[in-house]
């Protein structure tokens, strides 16, 4: 989508030229922070790794990674610092909740 932006403002605006008479590199970046297809899958990998071991579910290492990309990493390492932040922090509602 970027890539296209660049060619309508190219278009509007002829006197802009791209860097060096090349295209825009939007079409090959990753998103997330990754570099390239293989530090995605290493590091993917390794947020794996480390939220198992430090006893996450599988839905939150896929919420971490899916939210913050590489990242992720970062937020593994507060939670190794300080493990009760792998605590949920969602508000326990009894069965009962709500009946009299």
């Amino acid at each position: 989508m970027a890539e296209q932006v660049m060619d309508r403002i190219l278009e509007r605006y002829p006197d802009i030229t791209r860097v060096e008479g090349k295209r825009t590199r939007t079409k090959r970046l990753m998103l997330g922070g990754w570099l390239d297809k293989e530090d995605y899958l290493a590091s993917t990998a390794l947020i794996s790794s480390r939220g198992r071991k430090l006893l996450l579910d599988p839905a939150t290492i896929d919420h971490l990674t899916s939210t913050y990309g590489k990242e992720a990493l970062n937020i593994l390492d507060l939670i190794e610092a300080s493990p009760e932040l792998k605590r949920k922090n969602m508000p326990r509602i009894s069965a009962h909740h709500g009946r009299s």
